[in-house]
């Protein structure tokens, strides 16, 4: 089993939940079928991460946001998890949303969020 990672680095704190979005449909063809975006989201969620996992989640947006996309290493989509564990998967051209943070608590930061978009699976 795999971590997330980003651009190839593990992730100082492991997300608490991950999960893949899904798509709206964007419209349905003449034979009633929806029409769906061939690009996927994936969602990673914290309770709580301490100052460095959370400066580490920034500083990967304000550093990849300008270059525009990055691999992301995500548990591999429509993949129900063998006995074994959770089989990740490296996606590219994959784009950072900002992260989203809650409440400090201490040292910590609550109800983190960050969105990997432009998936392509």
């Amino acid at each position: 089993m795999c971590p997330y990672k980003i651009a190839n680095t593990v992730i100082q704190t492991q997300p608490t939940a991950g999960k893949w979005i899904p798509r709206e449909p964007l419209g349905i063809d003449g034979n009633g079928h929806a029409i769906y975006s061939s690009i996927r989201e994936f969602e990673m969620v914290w309770d709580m991460v301490n100052l460095n996992t959370a400066h580490q989640l920034q500083d990967f947006y304000d550093t990849l946001s300008i270059t525009g996309s990055v691999v992301v290493s995500l548990p591999l989509f429509n993949d129900l998890g063998p006995s074994t564990g959770t089989t990740y998967y490296d996606y590219t051209g994959c784009v950072l949303r900002e992260p989203e943070f809650g409440q400090y608590f201490d040292y910590y930061r609550q109800d983190v969020r960050l969105l990997i978009v432009r998936i392509r699976t």
